[in-house]
């Protein structure tokens, strides 16, 4: 595969830009802020879309490369030869117009973006495994230990993942932070469990211990009550007693009184016509006596109805203690029952633990089937990377091999050297040369594109001369982006074939 051209409508600083490449090497030169940059980002942005970042990312490729005139206008397209075909691909990045058109130009047939037929075209290489091979940046930021480290790392996962991805490490480290992430909210769940318990338990004891004390306290009280109700029963009853006597004394008396009257009253009558009207008076008087001694009696036995009143008040005393107590009870056993299901695992823990286990397993089944791919790919890759490096270094260097421990060497002359103590520049080509290895493993049929951003700034006059060499032999097609010209003047010097770009 290879790029004819591109047209940036609207992307960062440019706007209706149009590029030319050719299939072999294209040297794009330009000064500092002349739009390397933006040109390198285009491509990836076309080739595998662009995502604007949520929140406040630092790293914000969209923001960073949104058009300067006009943020809804962000949009370029792409002509390319994929197996001598000629393909069109046109994209909008604005976040909120997102479309994306590819097209056979020869036949005008519609493919889809979206259900992965660029992919497809693409030979099913992803972005994450094209920046890991295709997409080679500087690395003279690097010290030279971390280097060679990097070096060790890369081709140790390259060799572990088969091709497949060249970043098993570090998705192997995103398993272990999701794990501890599920572990950590586990803990706190945990947590919030545990001091849910501690606090109903307080509040339980705290209830059992009222419910005693008031029971105790409040049945004393009852009792107390009940002592000194009976007691004023018991009084008020030998008063009723006393005065129901003094009473029946008193009406006894009457009784006489009003008799005697009543008597004297008959025997004035007997006595003749003039006695007869005192007769009437006394009869009359004695009478009226008898009727009147009828009202003591009701108010005796009114009076004895107040014990009846005060036992009906002091039952219903009792009743209302008895209810605060059932409530408390009440109270104690839901928290009880609450205590009971909170002492087993929630439901949203279980879930937890089932993600933890399965990103154990997941860890687990990649190292495993890890182990069993290196053999299959361990030695096509140390034959293409070994390859490389012989060709870059003129047969200096001849072999590379990564041993069980995963630690990398160069072979010289029969001898083994390990890598971090290789010169700067060998390191820089060794990195070179593993990269375009690992590019051609993955694709197998067409290479895709190979830019190469600012890759030389390390590199001495033979070294650089040796590798551009070695470059202009490659099948298939390489951008160099570089604001240095020592790359046209050794092109120049050896008449080297190469598509110059030059961007104002």
């Amino acid at each position: 595969m290879w790029i004819e051209n591109i047209q940036i409508k609207n992307f960062g600083k440019f706007q209706d830009k149009t590029i030319e490449f050719s299939p072999g090497l294209n040297i794009l030169y330009g000064e500092n802020e002349s739009g390397k940059t933006t040109v390198h980002t285009f491509l990836l942005g076309m080739l595998f879309g662009m995502e604007k970042a949520r929140g406040r990312s630092k790293e914000d490729i969209y923001k960073t490369y949104e058009p300067w005139n006009s943020a809804s206008f962000y949009s370029g397209s792409m002509v390319m030869q994929i197996d001598g075909k000629r393909f069109g691909l046109e994209r909008n990045f604005y976040h909120k117009e997102k479309t994306a058109r590819l097209q056979n130009l020869a036949d005008k047939e519609e493919l889809s973006v979206e259900f992965g037929d660029l992919q497809m075209l693409l030979g099913g290489m992803t972005k994450e495994n094209y920046l890991n091979t295709y997409c080679i940046r500087q690395a003279g930021f690097m010290a030279d230990d971390s280097l060679a480290d990097a070096l060790e790392s890369y081709m140790a996962d390259v060799s572990n993942s088969g091709g497949g991805s060249v970043q098993i490490a570090a998705a192997k480290a995103e398993l272990q932070k999701k794990k501890k992430e599920a572990e950590r909210e586990k803990k706190q769940l945990e947590q919030l469990r545990e001091e849910r318990i501690q606090k109903l338990s307080m509040e339980a004891e705290l209830l059992k211990k009222d419910i005693i004390f008031h029971k105790n306290s409040e049945l004393a009280e009852v009792i107390k009550r009940q002592e000194a109700e009976k007691k004023r029963q018991q009084e008020e009853a030998q008063k009723e007693k006393d005065r129901i006597r003094q009473n029946r004394r008193k009406k006894v008396c009457y009784l006489l009184v009003a008799l005697c009257i009543f008597l004297l009253g008959i025997g004035f009558l007997n006595m003749g016509k003039v006695w007869q009207l005192a007769g009437a008076v006394c009869i009359a008087l004695g009478g009226i006596g008898i009727l009147l001694l009828k009202p003591f009696e009701r108010k005796i036995e009114t009076a004895s109805t107040k014990q009846i009143f005060l036992q009906e008040e002091l039952a219903e005393g009792f009743a209302q203690i008895k209810e605060q107590w059932k409530d408390k009870e009440n109270r104690c056993y839901n928290i009880e029952e609450e205590i009971f299901e909170l002492s087993h695992q929630t439901a949203e823990e279980i879930a937890l633990n089932e993600d933890i286990k399965a990103y154990e397993m997941a860890m687990d089944v990649m190292e495993r089937i890890a182990g069993n791919i290196y053999e299959e790919i361990s030695d096509e890759l140390h034959e293409a990377v070994s390859k490389n490096l012989s060709q870059i270094t003129h047969g200096k260097y001849d072999s590379i091999i990564l041993d069980d421990k995963l630690h990398l060497y160069i072979w010289e002359n029969n001898r083994k050297i390990p890598i971090n103590q290789l010169s700067r520049g060998t390191l820089e080509q060794a990195y070179l040369a593993i990269r375009l290895a690992v590019g051609g493993i993955l694709m197998k049929e067409e290479p895709m594109p190979v830019l190469l951003d600012e890759i030389f700034g390390m590199y001495d006059d033979k070294r650089l001369s040796d590798t551009l060499q070695w470059l202009a032999k490659y099948p298939g097609q390489l951008i160099l982006f570089s604001c240095q010209k020592r790359e046209l003047d050794i092109l120049e010097r050896y008449a080297i074939p190469y598509h110059r770009i030059v961007l104002d």
